[in-house]
């Protein structure tokens, strides 16, 4: 009997993880450049430092070159690499959509990360599979700064195969 509870919550739980992903995620797509981002202090700078790059063809510049758009020229090794994932959507796409998906990617990735990592080493009964879907929804809206990569939404990912790798080396060849 609990555990046929426990499926059916389950089985609600993703019902509900899927309905919060699209009212989450779909205002931002339907309202387009008119859509609010009510995180302060990351439209000012790092936004405009890729736009700045894009526009003036220097994202895949070598680190000497000076990028005469910031400040009469500064060196193209003040920002950040070019190869970052943030810099190849913002090359790609125009700024608005590459926010948006590079937003969308953070807090995948952060759902994700936080899943397995319970789900595998932390929270490993079967009947509490429901807990695990709850605790990784409730990290992946969490409002963290998507602009600057996996730096938050990436530590449950990371701790996972931390330990994943750690257990592998401790079992015998």
């Amino acid at each position: 009997m609990l555990n046929l509870m426990n499926d059916k919550i389950t089985k609600w739980l993703r019902y509900i993880i899927i309905a919060v992903a699209i009212f989450y995620f779909l205002p931002f797509i339907f309202l387009g450049e008119n859509s609010y981002f009510t995180i302060h202090d990351n439209l000012d700078s790092e936004v405009q430092y890729l736009e700045v790059l894009k526009t003036s063809g220097m994202m895949y510049a070598s680190g000497d070159e000076i990028v005469p758009n910031t400040m009469n020229g500064i060196p193209r090794a003040a920002y950040k690499s070019g190869l970052n994932f943030t810099s190849i959507l913002f090359n790609i796409f125009p700024s608005h959509w590459a926010y948006i998906l590079n937003f969308i990617f953070c807090h995948v990735l952060a759902f994700l990360g936080m899943y397995l990592l319970l789900k595998k080493h932390i929270i490993k009964e079967q009947d509490k599979s429901w807990v695990v879907l709850l605790i990784a929804l409730l990290f992946a809206i969490l409002p963290f700064y998507s602009i600057y990569g996996l730096t938050v939404a990436g530590q449950p990912l990371f701790f996972y195969t931390y330990l994943n790798l750690k257990n592998s080396s401790e079992r015998p060849a």
